[in-house]
């Protein structure tokens, strides 16, 4: 069992809660969460980390058959040549598909991306297990759509995007009997509620 703590928790199905912690199982699973008060009482085996906790991203829409093109097709071509170009290449070097997939679905579950909706052939939804940096999106938007609030913006990072894949018994937010993950993002402006552009996320669980 595990105790984690950090400045302010975004359960997402709640509001965020300042000096609360996750209660996990061995295998991740949100047994309670805890907290709410004025401080942080000495708690035995408490992990306390500076930052914020949200649950695992969900990215909705991916096609992981397309990473072995990654910097082959110029920015701003337009729609028509990009799919010209995606239609000459998408065949070429197969031999080294599957490293790129894999390669993308690390990259994917070390920026924070617990579920993956993967148009592929099969066209079935992935859940990661063992692996487009989501934080730079949010981080995008912000600048973008300074008026949407961060809770918001986040709120479409994981649990609407748990609930259009059909996922949301499982992922997209911190309450009893989920398995959503556990994500430490720093660089975090308690004033304004928002990221810094600066701001990192780090897997917990």
């Amino acid at each position: 069992m595990r105790k984690i703590a950090a400045n302010l928790i975004f359960p997402i199905s709640k509001p965020p809660i300042k000096n609360g912690y996750l209660v996990l199982s061995a295998d991740g699973e949100i047994l309670d969460l805890a907290g709410g008060g004025e401080s942080l009482n000495e708690i035995a085996g408490l992990e306390f980390y500076s930052g914020v906790l949200v649950p695992g991203f969900v990215n909705t829409h991916c096609q992981l058959e397309l990473s072995h093109l990654k910097g082959k097709i110029p920015a701003g071509i337009g729609m028509p040549d990009f799919f010209k170009q995606i239609t000459l290449l998408r065949l070429q070097n197969p031999d080294i598909f599957e490293e790129k997939v894999e390669k993308a679905l690390r990259y994917m579950w070390s920026h924070g991306i617990n579920v993956l909706g993967n148009k592929m052939n099969t066209k079935k939804t992935i859940a990661l297990k063992h692996s487009s940096s989501i934080v730079g999106e949010l981080i995008t938007l912000q600048k973008k759509f300074p008026e949407i609030p961060f809770n918001e913006l986040l709120l479409w990072a994981t649990l609407n995007g748990a609930r259009a894949l059909g996922m949301e018994a499982e992922y997209g937010s911190f309450e009893k009997g989920k398995k959503p993950g556990v994500l430490l993002i720093n660089g975090f402006d308690f004033k304004n509620n928002r990221l810094n552009s600066s701001a990192e996320v780090t897997r917990l669980v």
